[in-house]
């Protein structure tokens, strides 16, 4: 055959090819968040002095938020707006071995009428609601038709995974860094759920300490120490203030660059990433990738957000770091 042909032929195949539709639609791909550069810079961790000293702050010191997440400590009254129905919500807090009771009346001693599991979504409140031994109480109605009162701690507004990347929610991450960075305790504050607080983990395999608006004001300064569970490689007990356990890393992750990243929790070697009682909750992940001829001095930080009033919050944040 004339060359000439053949080389038109190939041609006419190879179009043909490029126009042939995919066997199938490739699975959506996590969404990065371009977080703006102009975040104020902070000494790398590697420059704070070994150790840091700040003046007591009595109001910090004087109590802990330390509770963990699976032992909440009930709903605070600002996420309610009584006699105004409102939805949707969804379930979270409980393991995925338990469920959440919907009772015939507010209070945990009355009668059991039904149960949510601890991924439920789909569920309203009706607009009733009652404060019962330190607890807010309201009615709802689930996406299967039960209606009755459940704890409103158990309750979150939902918000779909595919909506994490709300500008919104750039804001919010922006604000984070630079309240980290700074070491801006009053802008921390205002950035933490009114209706849950911020569960902080050192690890992944450690116990969350909660703290509530209040008490993120002076992380940076209180000297409390705390107990957060036990390190993923040497197994032992890490204890002390959130500046001396939890800021360095932050600072290490935030201070260079890094990618952000939303519907993505998964992290290199490890499984279970993102605990079964957030089911509900969103997150953003911050990755500082390894240094060149280490690598295995990543940092992953799993950032939960929760939306009160319309309006995303930081939730959670959870350290993850290379294990042997």
């Amino acid at each position: 055959m004339d060359r000439k042909y053949l080389t038109l032929l190939l041609a006419a195949l190879l179009l043909a090819g490029c126009t042939l539709p995919f066997a199938e639609t490739p699975a959506p791909t996590p969404t990065q968040i371009v977080i703006p550069t102009s975040t104020p810079q902070a000494p790398s961790p590697t420059t704070l002095p070994p150790t840091l000293t700040f003046t007591p702050v009595p109001t910090a010191t004087a109590t802990t938020a330390s509770v963990p997440a699976t032992q909440p400590s009930g709903g605070l009254p600002p996420v309610i707006n009584p006699g105004t129905a409102s939805g949707p919500y969804a379930v979270i807090l409980v393991l995925s071995n338990d469920v959440l009771n919907v009772r015939s009346a507010p209070g945990a001693n009355n009668k059991i009428i039904g149960t949510l599991d601890y991924n439920a979504t789909g569920i309203t409140r009706t607009g009733p609601w009652s404060q019962v031994a330190g607890s807010v109480w309201v009615e709802i109605q689930s996406a299967n038709g039960v209606r009755g009162w459940v704890n409103s701690n158990y309750l979150t507004e939902y918000i779909a995974p595919s909506s994490t990347c709300d500008p919104k929610v750039t804001t919010l991450m922006t604000q984070l860094e630079q309240a980290i960075l700074t070491l801006n305790g009053e802008t921390l504050e205002l950035l933490v759920s009114p209706a849950h607080g911020m569960d902080v983990w050192a690890y992944r395999n450690g116990r969350p300490i909660n703290f509530d608006s209040e008490h993120a004001r002076w992380v940076f300064d209180s000297t409390y120490s705390h107990n957060w569970g036990s390190h993923p490689a040497s197994g032992q007990n890490i204890t002390g203030p959130f500046h001396e356990a939890i800021l360095p890393s932050l600072v290490e992750v935030f201070n260079v660059s890094h990618t952000t990243t939303c519907n993505d929790t998964e992290i290199s070697s490890y499984t279970n990433t993102w605990p079964e009682e957030y089911a509900n909750i969103n997150a953003v992940k911050s990755y500082k990738p390894g240094s060149p001829g280490v690598e295995l001095d990543w940092r992953a930080l799993l950032i939960g957000v929760e939306y009160v009033g319309g309006k995303p919050y930081i939730f959670s944040i959870i350290q993850f770091i290379w294990t042997p």
